[in-house]
């Protein structure tokens, strides 16, 4: 038998052979594909999300660029594209800045008054729950109950 009639009588057995055993190997060492995946993602993410920005704010640069250009001062005329992407991305920037200024506080204030108000809701789902359990499991319930708040 030559080679070519053995690799024509047995290639495909051999191809199949080979994605087999591809296969098993993919799924056997699938975590170290998954590891490798996520590391590629935290290197790509600034990326991904400098892409992202772009796109979303190329609308509005294409906008104040059409009004610099209207311009009469050269030097503007002459810069539009760049202190269109300036202006944009500073104002994007102090869009963010004013937003945590004011987001930041209303968190705080708002898991504050979560803290001072647990010892209620805990009272109020103490009531809550003997209310709805028979009277006959009340002891064994209270004593799970303070095993699992301790």
């Amino acid at each position: 038998m030559t080679v070519k009639q053995w690799i024509k009588q047995y290639g495909g057995l051999f191809i199949l052979a080979v994605c087999v055993i591809l296969f098993y190997k993919f799924f056997d060492s699938f975590h170290v594909i998954i590891d490798l995946l996520l590391l590629v993602l935290n290197v790509l993410t600034p990326f991904i999300v400098g892409a992202v920005l772009a796109y979303l704010l190329n609308p509005i640069k294409k906008w104040v660029q059409k009004y610099l250009e209207k311009s009469n001062h050269s030097w503007v005329k002459d810069r539009t594209h760049s202190l269109s992407v300036i202006i944009v991305y500073f104002s994007f920037l102090l869009m963010i800045v004013i937003g945590l200024i004011y987001l930041i506080p209303t968190v705080v204030r708002s898991v504050t008054y979560l803290l001072e108000q647990i010892p209620t809701y805990v009272t109020s789902f103490e009531s809550w729950l003997f209310s709805v359990v028979p009277e006959q499991y009340h002891q064994e319930v209270e004593t799970t109950y303070l095993h699992l708040i301790k």
